[in-house]
């Protein structure tokens, strides 16, 4: 077992290479507000193969608990945050309560949601939906003896890209995983290289 972690900086997108992006850095390329500087190298990166220059056959791999976790991390994240600016939640009211009750029951979050699939659609030539396959494991292989530095969902990203062979490409410093090829620019995990 080894860590293959590489600088994101180092690298370029290679042909016929699956690369699973995280949420974080989905929302950085989407949304020009959510991107800081240090998103740039994975930016950067994302925009080469959408570009199909120096790795047309490059893609972008898309499994269905990615797409998820996205669309509500947006819709949670940016546009319930924006609704709430004209339009707050009452003394005592629960975000949960106001998220389902009001902005969910909104003009506005249709439009919202709508506006977060486009912006996911604008990339549709270059992405790859794949499958979680979740139906694979059982109870016992995939939900004991989850790593504690990992979010559950991170944990699932973990099988799913060892399971397709996946670039995994990510800015999240959990991600000290062996046998994936991870690339990153956070020093924390390119010291385990």
């Amino acid at each position: 077992m080894a860590f293959l972690i590489s600088d994101i900086r180092r690298t370029s997108p290679q042909n016929g290479c699956r690369y699973f992006f995280d949420s974080n850095v989905w929302l950085a390329v989407l949304y020009d507000f959510y991107n800081k500087p240090y998103f740039d190298p994975y930016t950067k990166f994302f925009n080469e193969i959408i570009r199909n220059r120096t790795a047309p056959t490059a893609t972008i791999a898309m499994p269905s608990l990615l797409i998820s976790e996205l669309i509500n991390r947006i819709m949670n994240d940016i546009y319930y945050y924006e609704y709430c600016l004209h339009t707050p939640m009452a003394d005592g009211e629960k975000k949960h309560t106001h998220y389902k009750k009001n902005y969910r029951q909104s003009a506005d979050y249709l439009l919202d949601l709508e506006d977060a699939c486009v912006s996911i659609r604008d990339y549709k030539d270059k992405i790859s939906f794949i499958s979680d396959s979740l139906n694979e494991y059982t109870c016992d292989t995939l939900i004991k003896n989850i790593p504690r530095h990992l979010d559950f969902n991170d944990h699932v990203f973990t099988k799913v890209a060892l399971k397709q062979n996946l670039v995994l490409v990510t800015n999240d410093s959990d991600f000290r995983v062996e046998n994936i090829s991870i690339l990153t620019t956070q020093t924390s995990l390119l010291k385990l290289a």
